[in-house]
């Protein structure tokens, strides 16, 4: 521990170190400006939770998250840093049931991370120094930064950048940017762009926060490496993607996994996954009247889960059509994803597709499961009738790739002392639930914007057999301020 000490001083030091010319490089010519900026996005959540007999699945809270930064762009080097002030109020300090039930709903994550019912914080979200000045379109960003794999490369194409960032980036690595507090990444991100292609490096140790609102240490025993290269397709809009990660957890903490209490309890040896994999996504116009889109995506992971072997695997197929010349271009979209589960507890191999670091709520908008042991087969909608609206319904039916494992939920390590991960055993049942929502954003100006969202759930017999009600609902309201 004493070593990772030294290592989050000397980081620490090199962001100062760092930051310091950049006060000076703020002080040269006025065209060169310092840009002042930041958001408030305020949410209240309305919680109704699958029934427990033993704590309160009906519940209400409030959240808010404001930043502000500063940062410089110039020829060779740009400086970024940004602070944040979550803020929590209303936490049930009642949601939280005995296993198998456990935490009911966010709530019950929040108050479980931070232990009182209303909390705050204050950290410094990013702080970085980008150099641009190496040629051939090269870049190095060093300092503490926010990442979403996947996002690689910009496309003007409206579509296509949707398809990226709603249905392909931060399935495995991601700032976890729905919760009050989100995630971030100290280490040095390398990208190398040309006309069609991209091929980013980047290795980090992520930050606490996602559910704790102090979201200011490293998670020091905690290490992620990521490298990918993307090609723009031709003639018409779309990219493939290669992609590699390496994880490291050796917090020595006990894994969520399907084995037996004394079995996990017994292994307390690191987490060392390595993980591959490709996606493509691709626009094809259709005349003058429509738009088809494909999206592939695809993963394998093996090493090491502590003392057992890991293989796992995970694949998704989409595919959507929108109506670009008619009232309200209405997108139709459907989809299957399979992340594989463990079949057998008691062997010496490890199979549930690890998520790794993820922003889950973007696969899953009812934050219930995730992409672990899981299936999920589903049809969106999507209209747009004004050019300040948007309306979107999804229909879900999710299931467990593996009814031997477990039903699990979460988005990774966000604490030293905290997995990061639950899971709930399901008693051999496979059938999760339905999921069917509706989110209506409304987009006032460039600066100002409002969302609301509902989804109701209805459990299978996995959900059956673990609660007294088969039902859940959650329903939020949003208002973001941008300047």
């Amino acid at each position: 521990m004493e070593e990772h000490r030294v290592n989050r001083i000397a980081l620490l030091a090199t962001i100062l170190v760092a930051l310091a010319p950049a006060a000076l490089f703020a002080q040269e010519a006025q065209s060169n400006s310092v840009d002042i900026g930041g958001s408030w996005r305020l949410r209240v959540e309305e919680w109704e939770w699958f029934d427990a007999s033993a704590a309160n699945a009906d519940y209400s809270f409030f959240g808010s998250l404001l930043t502000v930064n500063a940062g410089q762009k110039r020829e060779t080097v740009d400086w970024f840093v940004e602070g944040a002030v979550p803020m929590l109020a209303s936490l049930p300090d009642d949601a939280i049931a005995p296993a198998p039930q456990g935490l009911l709903g966010l709530g019950a994550n929040y108050y479980q991370a931070n232990g009182d019912t209303n909390a705050e914080g204050i950290f410094v979200k990013q702080a970085y120094l980008n150099f641009k000045g190496l040629g051939h379109g090269r870049t190095v960003k060093i300092g503490r930064f926010g990442f979403a794999e996947g996002m690689e490369r910009k496309y003007d194409d409206a579509s296509l950048m949707w398809l990226k960032r709603m249905r392909v980036s931060e399935r495995l690595i991601g700032t976890f940017g729905f919760s009050h507090v989100g995630r971030s990444f100290d280490g040095v991100h390398f990208s190398r762009e040309t006309d069609s292609s991209n091929f980013t490096l980047m290795a980090s140790v992520p930050t606490e926060g996602s559910f704790d609102v102090d979201g200011m240490d490293q998670i020091d025993d905690v290490l992620v490496a990521y490298g990918a290269y993307t090609r723009e397709t031709a003639p018409s809009p779309g990219e493939w993607r290669v992609f590699g990660i390496y994880y490291v957890d050796d917090r020595g903490l006990v894994k969520t996994d399907n084995r037996s209490s004394s079995a996990r309890n017994l292994d307390r040896e690191k987490i060392a996954l390595s993980t591959i994999g490709f996606n493509w996504v691709q626009t094809v116009p259709v005349n003058d009247s429509g738009l088809v889109d494909f999206l592939f995506w695809g993963a394998l992971q093996y090493g090491d889960w502590g003392t057992l072997d890991q293989f796992s695997t995970a694949f998704a197929f989409e595919t959507g059509y929108r109506f670009t010349g008619v009232a309200g271009k209405p997108w139709f979209r459907v989809g299957i994803f399979d992340g594989s589960g463990d079949d057998n507890p008691a062997d010496d191999r490890h199979e549930t597709f690890f998520q790794v670091l993820p922003t889950p709520r973007l696969y899953a908008r009812l934050p219930a499961y995730n992409l672990m042991n899981s299936t999920d087969a589903f049809f969106q909608l999507f209209v747009e009738p004004g050019d300040k609206w948007t309306v979107r319904g999804d229909f879900h039916g999710i299931g467990l790739s593996d009814s031997a494992d477990l039903w699990y939920a979460g988005g990774g390590a966000f604490r030293s002392d905290n997995f990061g991960y639950a899971g709930r055993p399901t008693g051999g049942r496979d059938n999760l639930m339905t999921v069917v929502d509706l989110s209506v954003d409304y987009k006032i100006n460039m600066n100002f914007g409002a969302t609301a969202y509902l989804s109701h759930a209805q459990g299978g017999n996995a959900i059956e057999g673990i609660y007294t009600g088969d039902t859940a609902q959650y329903f939020y309201l949003e208002m973001t301020a941008k300047w």
